[in-house]
């Protein structure tokens, strides 16, 4: 051809189009009339897969000598028919999909809501598990559904109707679908933490973080590779979607935070309901003190640092979840634990000891935290304990040695007079 026109680029654009017109204008055309009047459901993926594959066997005849096609005419009188049909099918299928998938899981969800009170005053009633409702893959599942449909949309919708066509797949999708399935699992997802108050809880909601931040990335990475280079061509829709995914993101985060507040309080309860007991609070009198780290602090370091622990299904969170979580949750339980060993007594030496070993292996605990705050409360506590295994005559000079802050003074000064031999050495004033 290009020997016969001599690389002429009209002859060439006029002799494909009647090649494409007596060929492959009747075959596309009898396929995509097949799939419309019986598969409708898989027409917009034969849709979009026909019109690129032309599209790239029309680039694959001008790249022979090395010019680029932009004659987007020779398909346009075979495509156009059906534009209509396509964005008509889209929306419904997808609307459809959306409607199979999620608005079941969303009617169990919002059941639970409304059962809230029942839920949470009745607390013999058996427990439901809301984790197994969470479906990980759904949110993904969504999102991989809408960003095909968007891709579909942006080829082959009319260019005067694209953008509104658009703009309605998005908000099928993350308006309607995604944001209500989130935000309302997390809704039931708090009620149901709050009526279970168990610590196995923690490790299964930091998962559930875990997803919908992935969800995040998702819905973030969708925009920049399909959505924004579209949706910048009209500011106003541009604008709108950028106010939709930031009031989604702030909503998820929000609902999130509340849940991270249930993980820690139902944390510090267990924490409390242990240095509660008889055991914790006998563990430093003589006859206790086994020689070795008492059963409580052992059980609370378990929570903290053992197989499957706080800390390290906290490692999956977000880097801001993640320091806001450790923070708030080290600050109460040392404030619980301390709070509690500041009620009770110690048996001179063998209770200070014991009180020093588990001081050592709390210390050990928290200190996988990595938080100054927290590193620099059980130096001043074990200076304290020092001073509290200490002779009565030597404290003064012990507390020299040891160059103690005010803060572990004040620790100091709290803690010893709680030693059964306070009243005998005046350990009142040894500070």
């Amino acid at each position: 051809m290009d020997t016969i026109f001599n690389k002429s680029q009209q002859p060439k654009s006029t002799l494909v189009q009647m090649v494409f017109e007596a060929v492959f204008n009747p075959y596309i055309t009898n396929v995509l009339k097949h799939y419309l009047s019986q598969k409708q459901d898989r027409f917009s993926e034969m849709f979009f897969k026909i019109h690129n594959e032309t599209n790239e066997m029309l680039k694959s005849i001008w790249a022979l000598d090395g010019s680029s096609f932009n004659n987007q005419n020779i398909t346009e009188n075979t495509f156009r028919p059906f534009q209509y049909e396509y964005e008509r099918i889209e929306n419904l299928a997808v609307a459809t999909a959306m409607s199979t998938s999620v608005a079941p899981v969303l009617t169990k969800l919002r059941a639970i809501i409304e059962n809230s009170k029942k839920w949470l005053s009745k607390r013999d009633e058996e427990n439901y598990d809301i984790f197994s409702e969470f479906n990980p893959q759904l949110p993904i599942t969504i999102l991989t559904a809408g960003a095909s449909a968007w891709e579909r949309c942006i080829v082959l919708s009319d260019p005067s109707k694209k953008h509104q066509i658009l703009k309605n797949l998005i908000d099928i999708i993350i308006q309607g679908n995604l944001r209500d399935y989130l935000i309302t699992y997390l809704d039931a997802c708090r009620i149901c933490m709050q009526k279970d108050n168990d610590v196995s809880i923690v490790p299964k909601f930091f998962a559930i973080t875990s997803v919908i931040n992935m969800t995040i990335l998702t819905i973030e990475a969708k925009y920049n590779q399909i959505l924004k280079p579209v949706l910048q061509q009209k500011p106003i829709d541009h604008d709108a979607f950028l106010k939709e995914r930031d009031s989604l993101v702030n909503s998820l985060e929000e609902g999130i935070t509340k849940n991270l507040e249930i993980c820690i309080s139902t944390i510090v309860d267990k924490v409390k309901n242990i240095v509660s007991t008889k055991t914790f609070k006998q563990s430093f009198l003589r006859q206790n003190v086994l020689g070795s780290i008492s059963q409580p602090c052992t059980e609370i370091c378990q929570i903290l640092t053992g197989p499957n622990s706080i800390y390290s299904e906290s490692q999956s969170l977000s880097g801001e979840n993640n320091i806001s979580f450790c923070s708030v949750l080290c600050k109460e339980l040392i404030d619980t634990i301390i709070n509690t060993l500041l009620e009770l007594k110690y048996d001179f030496p063998e209770g200070t000891m014991q009180l020093s070993m588990d001081i050592c292996e709390y210390s050990n605990a928290f200190a996988k935290f990595n938080l100054d705050f927290v590193n620099s409360k059980f130096e001043d506590l074990d200076k304290a304990a020092k001073l509290m295994c200490t002779p009565a005559d030597r404290i003064s000079q012990i507390k020299k040695d040891l160059n103690m802050q005010p803060k572990a003074v004040d620790l100091a000064r709290k803690l010893l007079p709680l030693r059964t031999d306070s009243k005998e050495n005046d350990l009142v004033n040894a500070l």
